[in-house]
C-alpha cells in the first residue's frame, strides 16, 4: 500500500501546444492538449492557514514551459515536464514530487478520437502508458447469420506499457510516425476481417501490433486491446472485451 500524501492538482488544463504530427503527418502544427497532474506537497500542521505550493503556480509553470516548445511526441512532452517542473515551481524542495501526469492530444490521428500518455509516478514500478482511444472501424463480426452479411461498427482502444524513461528526453524521434504506420496497418487488418467473436478480433489486434516497434526499437512490456461493439446490446451503451498480453521478455 502506498503511503498517504497531500497533493495539489490540476484537472483537464486546456492548452494549445505544438506536439507530434498531424493526422496527415504534417509537422509544426498546434493541437488541443489537456493536462491533468498532481504534485505531492508537505503536510501542513494543524491550525495553520498557509500553503507549501499553489495550484496557481503549477498552472503558470506548465503554461510557461510548454508555450515555446515544439515536442516530437507526447512521450517527449511528458518527459520534459517531469524534468522541468521542479525548476520552474517556486518553493519546490525535497518534499515536493510530481506523482501523476496525464496528457491528452486531440486531432493527431485519423479514425481515432484522441491519444494519451499517463505516468503514475507514485509507484516507481508503474510504466508509462500510451493509449489510442476511440479507434473506429467496420467489419464482419458476429456468430449469427444476419451478422455475416453486413459490416458492423467496432471501436477499439490500444494501450502500450512502455519502458521506463522517467528523465530521458532522448525519446525516439520517429515515435509519432511509427504510431501512425502501426495504427493504419492494424486498421487494414480489422477492416478486412470476418471474425465471429470480439475476443478473436482483440487477439488479432494484439498479435498485429507486436511488442517491439521495428521503426524505433521501442519495446512494450504490455499490450492491452479493448474492442467495443456498440450495436451488440440495445440495453447497454457499449459492450465488448478487453485483453492484456505481456511480453515474453518480462
Amino acid at each position: 500500500m502506498l503511503p498517504l500524501a497531500d497533493y495539489i492538482f490540476l484537472e483537464n488544463l486546456r492548452l494549445t501546444v505544438k506536439v507530434g504530427l498531424s493526422a496527415f503527418s504534417l509537422t509544426d502544427q498546434s493541437f488541443p492538449v489537456t493536462i491533468t497532474c498532481r504534485v505531492q506537497v508537505p503536510s501542513q500542521k494543524p491550525n495553520t492557514d498557509n500553503y507549501a505550493s499553489s495550484y496557481g503556480d503549477l498552472c503558470r509553470a506548465i503554461k510557461k514551459l510548454t508555450a515555446p516548445m515544439k515536442y516530437e511526441s507526447l512521450l517527449d512532452m511528458s518527459a520534459h515536464l517531469m524534468v522541468a517542473l521542479p525548476t520552474e515551481m517556486p518553493k519546490w524542495d525535497a518534499q515536493h514530487k510530481l506523482i501523476y501526469l496525464s496528457i491528452k492530444k486531440e486531432g493527431g490521428l485519423l479514425r481515432a478520437q484522441y491519444e494519451t500518455i499517463t505516468r503514475n509516478l507514485r509507484d516507481v514500478k508503474a510504466p508509462p502508458i500510451y493509449t489510442i482511444h476511440g479507434i473506429r472501424s467496420s467489419c464482419i463480426i458476429g456468430i449469427y447469420d444476419h451478422e455475416r452479411i453486413k459490416k458492423q461498427e467496432v471501436e477499439i482502444k490500444v494501450s502500450l506499457a512502455l519502458p521506463h524513461h522517467p528523465f530521458d528526453l532522448m525519446m525516439p524521434k520517429d515515435w509519432d510516425e511509427s504510431v501512425r504506420e502501426r495504427l493504419e496497418s492494424m486498421l487494414r487488418m480489422v477492416d478486412a476481417s470476418d471474425f465471429q467473436t470480439v475476443e478473436a478480433l482483440a487477439e488479432a489486434c494484439v498479435q498485429h501490433y507486436d511488442f517491439v516497434d521495428e521503426l524505433t526499437s521501442l519495446h512494450a512490456t504490455l499490450i492491452s486491446v479493448s474492442v467495443n461493439k456498440p450495436s451488440a446490446l440495445l440495453d447497454a451503451v457499449s459492450s465488448g472485451v478487453c485483453i492484456t498480453r505481456q511480453s515474453e521478455d518480462e
